[in-house]
């Protein structure tokens, strides 16, 4: 279920962050961006962690797939400011994995990284007490990933526009009852397609639900989204758009130029992931997600923040 828990500590502690100029994508995105002495590229920064029966189900999930995920949903930070990943560096606490169990996790990292070109250059390892619960972890690993970005032509959360229409790739829901969640694939290609093509400069990637990553959007950029609910591309056509916020979907949400669109449509390579128009942006009084009633979606709880 949701955790206010997040939001709340997030509120109080980033404010406490000393940062320069040298910062150009502050705290808040997919990534931290950090500016290259001498060059048109900045370096991005990400780090996410994996924990069981939190992101997987600690029971029935190999190893190798826990993994490949951890490193995968930090490319899809990567992917969410039309970057390119270079570089990880893991982190594992151990509550009670034997050396097989991690070995055989670690190869999953690693063979996910060959495919993407990042080389895993360094780490830690530690050890905890794991709970007497069924439900506790006996693992808990993260995962930093550093990558790079055209300054000029990197995407942001907040720089949505009124009247940019609202776009995403592939299908979202119940990620987590059919495995997209282990099975995704991270949208590098499409996302640096966006980016160096101009067809976006505001992308985020759709991690703890749909609606209540637009609305984080929606907040960043100062502005209201009116989507068409039954424009949704879902994975499972009987459910409806609360039964789509369960996370994990690891796809694209980004805001497209009006008359940028139709390009958009015409070049969109076909090995990409499907590419669904869902609603548009729009100037309003408050940052709020309205259907194509103008009915307000109320986000509430509707999302999955882990």
């Amino acid at each position: 279920m949701p955790n206010k828990f997040e939001a709340e500590f997030l509120n109080k502690v980033l404010p406490l962050l000393k940062t320069s100029a040298n910062v150009i994508i502050p705290p808040g995105d997919d990534c931290a961006g950090v500016k290259i002495d001498g060059a048109n590229k900045i370096l991005l920064l990400a780090s996410d962690q994996i924990i069981g029966n939190v992101h997987y189900f600690q029971n029935s999930t190999p190893p190798e797939k826990v993994g490949a995920k951890l490193l995968k949903r930090n490319l899809s930070d990567i992917a969410a400011m039309g970057g390119k990943g270079l570089y990880a560096l893991v982190n594992i606490a151990n509550g009670g994995c034997d050396s097989d169990y991690l070995y055989r996790f670690m190869q999953g990292i690693n063979e996910e990284a060959g495919k993407y070109d990042i080389l895993i250059i360094g780490g830690d390892t530690g050890h905890f007490v794991a709970g007497s619960s069924a439900q506790s972890s006996s693992l808990v690993a993260s995962l930093t990933i550093i990558g790079e970005a055209d300054e000029q032509k990197v995407a942001c959360r907040q720089n949505a526009q009124d009247g940019d229409l609202i776009f995403i790739t592939g299908t979202v829901g119940e990620s987590l009852a059919n495995e997209h969640h282990l099975n995704f694939t991270p949208r590098l290609q499409e996302g640096q397609f966006l980016t160096e093509n101009n067809f976006s400069c505001c992308m985020m990637d759709i991690s703890d639900g749909l609606l209540l990553d637009l609305k984080r959007m929606c907040r960043l950029s100062n502005i209201s989204a009116k989507i068409n609910l039954s424009h949704l591309p879902l994975r499972n056509k009987e459910l409806n758009y609360k039964q789509i916020s369960c996370g994990e979907d690891y796809e694209l949400l980004f805001a497209v130029p009006r008359e940028r669109t139709e390009i958009l449509k015409q070049t969109w390579k076909s090995d990409f992931a499907p590419l669904t128009c869902i609603g548009e942006f729009i100037k309003n009084n408050e940052v709020e997600i309205y259907d194509q009633n103008n009915n307000i979606i109320t986000t509430g709880d509707l999302g999955y923040e882990h």
